[in-house]
């Protein structure tokens, strides 16, 4: 078992500030796994407790709170009425922190009932598959420390074997803790195939099952890349509002994350296209072999920049950069830690013409005081403004 030390950390401070904390993530993840144990525990997957609590939402919260200290509601949106009801409660009883915790698959259900419910009175905390830091249980890595601009070592040894195993297997529990390699393969198969392809959409009837499937197929072989939304209407026979509203419910389901252009200079002319980066890189190579590994490295490394300051409660922005004469960064990430361009490489030697993107990106941004670059090696190095900090500073 490998100990979810972020969630836990982040959840018990969120307790003591936030009258209802809502932890929001990807089906299989973990989240259920990890929250059976922190209080009174009921999924609302389950249909007769669902009937059961129907009839009257409000009296059974009641009960459950004079019965336990805390409360877990798991999958909480398949009953829209439970968010009524809970509002009710947290509205009566202002004072009483932290003890409901609800969790959900599904964002875009969950913001509506948000909305329409629980503005201001709820924290969502963004679940993620396994941190590579978590797998070594390590809760400090040192990429935090450089990033609050902390003193870090020079040299840090060969983690290659673990990437490729996490590239291999997924971040995804169950298939990354299997023994077996045939399993891990087959269980991101049927990921793919029973929810992706299948139940991501059933509660979206006017959506078009086969173009549906045609897209997420599409969708899944351009991990941490640009899209036009035309060109790949076309392919599948769509407008490309249909395919926005395809990435819309990607999004919402939590398997990709939009990474707007960085636009706060006016030095370059850009390209706007939208790049999207993958929940797990594993999981697009288990339908499309042929994805190189260097894009799959790429989104390997941007995704888990993300769950990282997102688990650790950084508040962050993540952006992408592009300009139309070709210079371009994979990652710019913005937060109380300042502007960071990153640009991610794969191999274990530097050379300078890796720089020119960054390089492009400091012109344009001369207050920009920090760029990095993450590379295979295991040195850390710096040229100027360049930071060149090895891929295993964000575990170790």
């Amino acid at each position: 078992m490998i100990e979810r030390f972020y969630w836990e950390k982040a959840l018990i401070s969120l307790s003591e500030h936030w009258r209802l904390t809502c932890m929001l993530g990807a089906r299989q993840v973990g989240k259920s796994t990890f929250l059976r144990p922190q209080g009174a525990f009921y999924s609302f997957d389950d249909e007769k407790l669902r009937t059961l609590v129907k009839k009257d939402p409000l009296h059974w919260l009641q009960e459950q709170l004079q019965a336990s200290k805390r409360i877990i509601l798991d999958e909480a949106t398949r009953l829209p009425s439970l968010f009524e009801a809970m509002k009710i409660i947290v509205d009566q009883n202002p004072n009483d922190k932290g003890r409901i915790w609800f969790a959900s698959s599904s964002n875009y259900q969950l913001i509506k009932k948000i909305e329409e419910s629980l503005a201001g009175r709820v924290f969502i905390y963004a679940a993620s598959p396994l941190l590579v830091s978590e797998v070594v249980n390590n809760e400090t890595p040192t990429f935090l420390e450089w990033l609050h601009e902390k003193k870090i070592k020079s040299f840090y040894r060969d983690e290659h074997h673990l990437i490729e195993k996490v590239l291999e297997k997924s971040l995804f529990p169950e298939p990354f803790l299997s023994q077996d390699r045939f399993f891990s393969k087959q269980w991101l198969e049927q990921y793919i195939t029973t929810y992706l392809l299948r139940d991501l959409v059933e509660n979206f009837p006017k959506v078009d099952f086969s173009k549906w499937q045609e897209f997420i197929k599409i969708f899944l072989s351009y991990p941490a890349s640009t899209l036009s939304m035309n060109r790949l209407g076309q392919s599948i026979g769509v407008h490309h509002a249909t395919i926005k509203e395809y990435i819309k419910i990607s999004q919402a389901a939590l398997i990709c994350f939009r990474l707007p252009i960085y636009s706060k200079s006016t030095l370059k002319r850009l390209v706007k296209s939208e790049k999207y980066v993958m929940i797990d890189s594993a999981l697009c190579k288990a339908y499309h072999a042929h994805i190189s590994s260097g894009v799959l490295f790429e989104n390997f490394i941007i995704s888990q920049i993300i769950y990282l300051l997102n688990a650790t409660l950084a508040s962050s922005n993540f952006f992408h950069w592009r300009t139309e004469d070709g210079a371009e960064v994979d990652l710019v990430l913005e937060g109380d830690f300042g502007v960071i361009p990153i640009e991610i490489k794969q191999g274990t030697k530097i050379s300078k013409n890796m720089f020119s993107g960054l390089n492009s990106f400091l012109d344009a941004h001369p207050r920009v005081k920090r760029a990095l670059l993450f590379y295979e090696g295991s040195k850390t190095e710096r040229y100027e403004k360049i930071h060149v900090l090895p891929v295993a500073t964000l575990f170790l």
